[in-house]
């Protein structure tokens, strides 16, 4: 029920008291005032016996015949105002009772005009005086009675109305206070809990009950806190997102210095790299030109030697610089899977080290690829090293190539290993992130092969469960918009 029906049903209520209170007042008014009237005719008939036992007085004693005349007069006055409420004197003094004053007023009558006609008939005038005394003795008896029934009316209705104003005060109390508890409370909740609210409290839900405005308040409040709630989480986690991008750029310059100082550290290394390429060639030069030079073959092979590690710090001091930003890509066609066997023999010492089983499954005709060989080498390097460290001895690596569409090709290396708990897998591409002991891992490697993945086009994609392993899918287009400068 709406508080304004409940408020036009409380006023509602006090007008039914009041009208209820009118109507019974207005009707005791009319029994008193019909009683007042008895009483009134009560009196006059009794002030007119009164009358006719003065003039009975006058003639009998003082022989008025003047007298007589008013006497008759006045008890036919008499006899009509009896006659006129002769209903309200049975009520009041019974059948019987009216029936003798009847009677009584009859015989005292005829004994008045007996006497009138012979003063000297004594017994006439004796039976005429004890008729009067009796008819009198009726009448200030129902006088009394009148007078009584309305003291004990004008009692009644006090008590009545005292015990209706009593009624309505009390049922008015009553309906007050439920009317305003039923307000003040729901009021008072929602206070309470608007407060928990404001200190960040959300636990609190309100309980609607009914359906007037309150419980609409209610139900809003319910809905600003729902609302409220979901702001606060999106706040908190756009402050979260926002530290992790702080921290990212925190990470971000460290890997911008580093790579500047590695950049610095590989022209430093390839300008005595190129002497010594150079210093070997010349020795091989010579060697090759002296054919009875000493142990010819063998230093033939030591130079190549020293030439295939010359080579190989090339690539390195290639990668470092890629890292750093400061390298020319060649792009180049590819084909995937001698790309991932040429990985393979890089790291198949330490693939027999740890009797790791490799199953591969290399899909055949698959579209070649436009990039750089050395930077996709350092992908698949990357992610099959994580591999092999996540393994116990003897596990188990799969790697497999698919045509995903007629623009990508997709590459999975899936293994056995210990597994990524869900709260760590998020973090996995950050630079610097590491979950391997201090000085086994920098943080770097995965982070650098998601940022040549993405700026080739591509993505890479990681599921895992602990315990039971981890499977990272790559996706490379088949041709990349690669820039010569790139930003990994």
């Amino acid at each position: 029920m709406k508080i304004r029906e409940k408020l036009l049903l409380a006023f509602g209520f006090y007008m039914f008291l009041a009208v209820l209170g009118g109507l019974f007042t207005y009707n005791e008014l009319r029994t008193i005032t019909k009683r007042l009237i008895f009483v009134e005719i009560a009196d006059d008939i009794t002030n007119t016996f009164l009358e006719v036992r003065r003039h009975e007085k006058n003639f009998l004693l003082f022989k008025d015949k003047d007298s007589l005349p008013e006497l008759k007069n006045n008890l036919g006055i008499f006899k009509k105002n009896i006659d006129s409420i002769e209903i309200e004197i049975v009520k009041e003094l019974g059948r019987s009772n009216y029936e003798m004053m009847k009677k009584a007023i009859a015989e005292y009558e005829h004994m008045v005009n007996k006497v009138a006609e012979d003063f000297k008939l004594q017994d006439s005038i004796d039976t005429m005086r004890l008729r009067a005394r009796e008819i009198q003795s009726f009448t200030e008896t129902f006088s009394k009675k009148e007078r009584a029934d309305i003291n004990k009316r004008l009692k009644l209705s006090f008590n009545l109305l005292s015990f209706a104003l009593l009624t309505v005060i009390i049922l008015g109390a009553i309906v007050n206070i439920k009317l305003a508890r039923g307000i003040a409370t729901p009021i008072r909740r929602l206070e309470e809990i608007t407060k928990k609210i404001a200190a960040g409290d959300f636990s609190v839900r309100i309980e609607i009950k009914g359906k007037d405005e309150i419980a609409s308040l209610e139900s809003s409040v319910n809905i600003m806190e729902d609302r409220l709630q979901d702001t606060m989480r999106a706040f908190e986690f756009a402050i979260e997102r926002l530290h992790e991008k702080q921290a990212q750029l925190v990470e971000t310059e460290k890997l911008a210095t580093l790579g500047k100082f590695a950049a610095g550290v590989a022209h430093e290394i390839n300008n005595p790299l190129a002497i010594i390429n150079e210093k070997a060639g010349l020795i091989k030069d010579v060697i090759e030109l002296s054919a009875d030079f000493p142990n010819r073959d063998k230093f033939l092979n030591i130079l190549n030697s020293i030439s295939d590690s010359v080579n190989r710090c090339r690539v390195i001091t290639h990668r470092i610089l890629g890292f750093a930003r400061k390298t020319d890509v060649a792009t180049e066609t590819i084909n995937l899977n001698n790309l991932i066997g040429e990985v393979l023999e890089f790291i198949e010492k330490e693939l027999l080290f740890k009797s790791i089983h490799l199953e591969i499954n290399l899909a055949e005709n698959l579209p070649e690829l436009e990039g750089d060989t050395v930077q996709l080498e350092q992908v698949f390097l990357n992610i099959i090293k994580n591999a092999i460290d996540a393994v116990e001895k003897g596990g188990l690596i799969k790697i497999s190539t698919n045509i995903k569409n007629e623009n990508t090709v997709r590459a999975f290396i899936e293994d056995n290993g210990h597994g990524i708990p869900e709260g760590i897998l998020k973090h996995i591409f950050e630079p610097f992130f590491t979950t391997k002991v201090r000085g086994k891992g920098t943080g770097l490697g995965l982070s650098i092969t998601y940022g040549i993945i993405k700026r080739l086009g591509g993505d890479i994609l990681v599921k895992s469960e602990v315990n039971k392993g981890t499977t990272f899918t790559v996706e490379i287009p088949v041709k990349s918009d690669l820039p010569k400068e790139v930003n990994i």
